[in-house]
Order: structure tokens, then sequence, then C-alpha cells
């Protein structure tokens, strides 16, 4: 089981912080006829040339993050918010930045390690949104925006309801959730990236936890996620010592 409150309210006072500091905070909320509206995936890009590139973040040799969060039902998560500390797409043409991106969700009852990986899933939407090409690491997230997507009026605030929706319709315990973009600079993101690696060590106990309750004898993911691209990949490869020496043990 995983709940991470204690998390959320540090976003909360992380994005209050920034607003005291005077750096650009856009709160966009979407409505609920939207959010409940069948999503509708467009076959997205595989490949996307440097030249055909209007805006590129969180490039590999510069800074990302991207984690979620997800609380019970004494959380309180605004459905349909979407927060954007920095700049939007239309302001970054001809850019690189760094990226930084959490998902936060409230669910009916504690959710366990499998729905938080599901949450996790949602925002990986490479493939399904034309002129966006990710490319997501553990706890990064690359992509590009081609000059025809940004021309065609795509936004963090699109995207960000695109993968709201997605939630909704994919996990119906997730009663609401809510999205943080920021943009606005390397050491913005890298604070925000201090807070992932504690919220990774907590998913990390609390996955390896679970294995073992779950299957002391066996073991077998409960995701469909590629192992390149999985946060829990490190766990999992942990847990398969586990019980490659127990059975060696056990001989």
């Amino acid at each position: 089981m995983i709940v991470l409150n204690e998390y959320i309210e540090f976003i909360s006072h992380f994005i209050e912080q920034k607003r005291g500091d005077g750096t650009p905070v856009i709160e966009y909320i979407v409505p609920s006829s939207e959010i409940a509206s069948e999503i509708r995936p467009l076959p997205g890009n595989t490949l996307l040339l440097k030249n055909d590139t209007a805006v590129e973040l969180g490039h590999p040799t510069g800074i990302s993050t991207f984690f979620a969060l997800c609380g019970d039902e004494s959380t309180p998560v605004e459905n349909g918010k979407i927060t954007l500390i920095g700049k939007d797409l239309d302001e970054l043409i001809g850019t690189e930045v760094p990226l930084g991106i959490v998902i936060i969700a409230r669910f009916k009852s504690t959710p366990s390690v499998g729905l938080y990986s599901k949450l996790l899933g949602c925002g990986y939407v490479g493939g399904e949104v034309p002129g966006f090409l990710v490319r997501a690491m553990s706890g990064r997230y690359w992509c590009r925006v081609s000059w025809k997507a940004v021309k065609s009026g795509l936004t963090l605030f699109t995207l960000g309801s695109y993968i709201i929706k997605k939630i909704k319709i994919n996990i119906p315990d997730a009663e609401s959730a809510s999205l943080l973009f920021i943009t606005s600079s390397d050491k913005d993101v890298l604070e925000l990236s201090r807070i992932g690696e504690h919220v990774e060590k907590a998913i990390h106990h609390a996955r390896r936890e679970s294995f073992m309750e779950l299957y002391p004898d066996e073991y077998r993911c409960l995701t469909n996620q590629q192992c390149s691209i999985c946060q829990d990949e490190k766990t999992c490869s942990e847990i398969r010592k586990i019980f490659r020496l127990s059975r060696e043990v056990g001989e």
C-alpha cells in the first residue's frame, strides 16, 4: 500500500514558495465535462528530427524530473487542476529547457503499488499526441514538440488535460487528479527532483515489501511497462536476486 499525503503537501508548499519568489505560476482547471469526455489518441510521432523540433524539454544533458504522487481520501487534490511554473510551449520556441512533471491523484481507498505504476504510466503519452515525442527514463522525461504541433495550438495545458482524462478513464479508483509542469529554471526543476528522490525511495520500499508479501516463493511483475522505462527496475532486480539466493540456500 502506498500513501504519499505528506509529499502532496510538500508540492503545495513548493508552488506557493515559487509564487512568493515572483516566479510565473499559471493555473488552469479542466472543465468537468471535458474530463468525462472520451479520449481519442491520434497517431503520434516515433521520430522527430531536430530541424522539425520547435521546443525541446528535459534533454538528457540537462535537467528533468518526472514522478507521481497518490493520496487517500483524506488528501485534498483539486480535480482537473493544472499548474504551470514557468513558460508554455509557444513562449519557448527555439529553446531547450528543463522540465519537471508531477502527477497527483487522490484515490477512494489506499492505493496499491500496482495502481501507482498505472498512474505513472498515464504520463507516458508518446505516440498518442501528434507532434509530441517522448523518451522516458527512470525519473526523467525528455520530449520534443514539433513546429506544426505548436502552431496547431498544443500547449502544456492541453497536454495536461489529455493526461488527466487518461487517468480518469483508465483508473476508476482515482477520484481526482491534478498535474504540475515546471519549465522555469534548472534550479526550480532540481529542487523538485529532490522531492522526487524521496518519493522514489518510498515507492522502492513499498513495492519491495508488497512483492515479498504477495509472492514469497516466486516473483512476477504487476505491470506491462517496458523495463527500460520503468521506475521500479532497480527494485525488481533486487527482488530477483533475493529469490535466486533463497533458492540456492534451499538447495
